[in-house]
């Protein structure tokens, strides 16, 4: 653990191999006098700090604090990640955080007023299935923004751009970002630290190659002094990945505008041929067509002109077919037409003229 607690005060004091060794020194002295303990089972710890592995608080005896199972990797990933976020947030940032229904501290943690609160979890090799529910459940019951980190030995590459195989733990802990958007079909991430080198190592849009771990990613690698984070999610984000996100924005919204055109268009077109009238034509292109203001004469005839117009037109032709004359109208006259050149009702037609009541018969067609 970097963290221990003043028996003075219950103040939290802070290892760090970056504060330098004058202060490892006066801490050290201090836990030999044993006012400095652990600050989740109250005993005696001492300070390990060496010349190659982390320093750290470790406990004089032995026991079960969970405090004391996190491996050096983990202790490696969390120094890093506390001095890096204490050069963006000197005032807001906590180490080793606890908090209600949290099942071990949060490795750091930055709660500011008004704004959303961030942590981070630096995950180790394997977590049970329990404990990485709890977790995430009491991050979404506080309302923090977590986001899990790894060391960067947990990411295995295989033969080929961007193959990775990942643990089931790995699986479980991915985070959906809008970034992965620019990378691919898949829409989650995974972030591991290295802290020999102090790069960070971002698995963009990930998607299952091959059930359950075979994966394809896009790899990104920078310095961690060259990564920002979002200011509203908190998320690692690498140099040139918001300023692609913002031109993948405007594509997006310039692409909606030309098919929100394309539809104004296409509707306009709908909405002038719905005004356009239609006239009803007769199937045989042949013959004569009934114009309309020949029937508006007709319909406005008086009964004396309709007679006169009758009696100059002469009896009609009789048809060799129809010697009888026509047929009277009546039920059992349903479906006969009129002849349009004799004149008689029957059904023996051969060209019908639309819904007037009028055809050209067999007859007369020969």
């Amino acid at each position: 653990m970097l963290t221990a607690m003043q028996t003075s005060d219950s103040s939290q004091v802070i290892l760090l191999k970056e504060d330098g060794l004058s202060r490892a020194d006066h801490l050290r002295r201090e836990a030999l006098e044993g006012r400095i303990v652990c600050e989740g089972c109250r005993q005696p710890v001492t300070v390990r700090a060496g010349e190659e592995r982390i320093w750290h608080f470790a406990h004089r005896a032995g026991g079960d604090c969970p405090r004391a199972k996190d491996s050096l990797d983990v202790l490696e990933c969390r120094a890093l990640l506390y001095g890096w976020l204490r050069v963006r947030f000197p005032d807001s940032i906590q180490l080793e955080k606890t908090a209600p229904r949290l099942p071990r501290p949060l490795d750091c943690w930055v709660e500011r007023a008004g704004k959303p609160t961030f942590a981070w979890w630096v995950v180790p090799a394997a977590v049970k299935p329990d404990v990485r529910e709890a977790m995430l459940k009491a991050c979404r019951k506080l309302g923090v923004l977590l986001h899990p980190v790894f060391h960067a030995r947990l990411l295995v590459k295989e033969p080929g751009q961007g193959r990775i195989t990942l643990s089931a733990t790995l699986r479980e802990l991915t985070e959906h970002s809008a970034y992965d958007g620019l990378y691919g079909f898949g829409d989650e991430s995974l972030h591991f630290l290295d802290p020999a080198k102090r790069h960070l190592t971002t698995c963009r849009g990930i998607w299952m190659r091959h059930p359950p771990q075979g994966h394809q990613a896009t790899l990104l690698e920078h310095p961690l002094e060259a990564i920002l984070l979002h200011p509203r999610t908190g998320e690692f984000v690498h140099p040139g990945e918001h300023e692609a996100w913002m031109s993948h924005q405007e594509a997006l919204a310039a692409k909606k505008r030309e098919e929100d055109e394309r539809k104004r268009r296409q509707a306009a077109i709908r909405a002038e041929k719905d005004h356009i009238p239609r006239w009803d034509r007769w199937d045989d292109e042949d013959d004569d067509d009934i114009e309309p203001e020949e029937e508006d004469a007709q319909e406005a005839r008086t009964p004396e002109e309709a007679d006169v117009a009758a009696q100059a037109a002469g009896p009609a032709t009789s048809c060799p077919d129809h010697r009888d004359g026509p047929s009277r109208m009546g039920p059992e006259t349903e479906g006969l037409l009129t002849c349009k050149d004799c004149g008689h009702r029957t059904r023996d037609w051969v060209v019908r003229y639309g819904n007037t009541g009028l055809c050209r018969c067999r007859a007369c067609m020969r």
